[in-house]
């Protein structure tokens, strides 16, 4: 039985849903790293997951070496051809995050956007973040955006309904234990197709927990893509700049 993520971002109705999603958000984290970890090229940047490639292109565009995989061959396939149209070379390679491999560790380490508590098993989340622990370098850094549990709970819109050409793509959300459920239908005509999204939320003290666990030191943690201080009722985003020991 193959997992959500695994069906749902072979889909070509993922972009179609997400295709409102342009690279504003991308190019204000990037620049939102750059000032906090004070990484200069030439760098070397691990993007994991990287998805259609929007920060690993910002990256490569101003001179960092980047190594790039996502599980996705849809996915890299967008990655590739956006690298190609913006004239630069990037290391893509199509792996599952848990077990991508390399010979090499880099200066810094990206999980962005959400890449993270996919699984259903709290050991198995967590050890992505041990993963970046050996895959960066001592003194090297490590960037988590991820939900903030808090503001998820009190702004969660249970459902909406938007029409992306020929299709209406219908999203439920609602919270089951500890994660945050999507059910997504898209409708064409008579045609009906089913997908999900399902993260678990885990809240501040248990991110700093972990990533101190795996020799990370956290310098600082912004609320929002802007930099604003992490508040923990009311940041949309937990996003954790952190320094490996």
């Amino acid at each position: 039985m193959s997992l959500w993520f695994e069906d749902w971002f072979a889909s070509e109705l993922y972009f179609l849903t997400y295709g409102h999603r342009n690279d504003d958000d991308a190019r204000e984290l990037f620049d939102l790293i750059l000032r906090n970890t004070g990484v200069v090229p030439p760098a070397t940047v691990l993007d994991l997951p990287c998805g259609t490639g929007r920060h690993s292109v910002l990256f490569a565009q101003k001179g960092f070496q980047v190594t790039a995989a996502d599980l996705s061959p849809l996915m890299i396939q967008r990655a590739r051809q956006k690298a190609h149209e913006c004239g630069v070379e990037i290391d893509f390679q199509q792996s599952d995050i848990r077990k991508f491999t390399s010979e090499k560790k880099f200066d810094l380490t990206l999980n962005l956007f959400t890449s993270f508590g996919y699984f259903d098993e709290d050991e198995e989340n967590f050890g992505i973040i041990r993963k970046m622990a050996e895959l960066t370098v001592q003194g090297g850094w490590f960037v988590l955006d991820y939900i903030n549990p808090g503001y998820v709970e009190q702004n969660i819109i249970p459902e909406t309904s938007t029409q992306h050409g020929d299709y209406v793509i219908i999203q439920k959300r609602s919270i089951k234990g500890h994660r945050i459920v999507k059910h997504i239908e898209a409708r064409n005509g008579d045609k009906r197709e089913f997908f999900s999204e399902s993260v678990a939320m885990y809240g501040s003290q248990e991110i700093a927990s972990c990533l101190q666990r795996n020799e990370f030191s956290i310098i600082s943690v912004s609320g929002d893509y802007s930099g604003s201080p992490f508040v923990l009722e009311s940041s949309p985003r937990q996003i954790y700049f952190a320094k490996r020991k």
